[in-house]
């Protein structure tokens, strides 16, 4: 299976390319040659599944993971 980047450079628009286009607003054809010369990216792990898929980089929205962190430790010894 060829990676995103792979794809985008061989002209090809994926699934994974049309989505982020539609969710962005943006033309599909913008998001491929972006994501061939290496401006945005499209986690894609074909073993996993992907609640959303999402692009991230020039011109795209910014994204936030409000995820729980542990703890700090703050203090020095």
């Amino acid at each position: 299976m060829k990676t995103q980047i792979e794809l985008a450079g061989e002209g090809i628009l994926s699934k994974q390319m049309q989505t982020v286009a539609a969710d962005e607003n943006i033309d599909a054809e913008t998001i491929r040659q972006r994501v061939a010369e290496g401006q945005i990216v499209i986690p894609n792990n074909p073993y996993r599944k992907m609640q959303k898929v999402v692009g991230i980089g020039r011109g795209l929205r910014t994204k936030v993971n409000a995820s729980p962190c542990p703890p700090r430790r703050n203090s020095i010894g």
